[in-house]
């Protein structure tokens, strides 16, 4: 009997899985390519996060890298705050899933 073959280096699709997660500010990566970004008024904002607490977690990629949420991070910084809660976000292989499911990952 022949055996079949899988190829598992290019999957048909990854799978999008997220952790929420506190994370130090400071442990984040905020890269700027467009130079000077205008976050327009952020007063509000820090008003209702130190009030209310950060209600929506920032975006950032297995890299900690930010994705989105650089107005959250500015105000959590304006009220003195060094951790932020974060979504993190992976794209796996399928056969992978179980590895980040054991580590508290779940599929989108």
């Amino acid at each position: 009997m022949a055996r079949k073959t899988i190829d598992i280096t290019e999957p048909d699709e990854l799978v999008h899985m997220t952790q929420t997660i506190c994370v130090p500010i400071s442990a984040i990566a905020i890269k700027n390519s467009l130079g000077v970004m205008d976050l327009g008024d952020l007063d509000n904002l820090i008003q209702d996060i130190a009030l209310n607490g950060q209600l929506k977690p920032i975006d950032i990629d297995e890299n900690f890298a930010l994705v989105c949420g650089l107005r959250r991070i500015m105000a959590l910084l304006a009220i003195g705050m060094d951790h932020a809660t974060a979504t993190v976000h992976v794209f796996v292989h399928p056969i992978t899933v179980g590895n980040y499911t054991e580590y508290g990952y779940t599929a989108v």
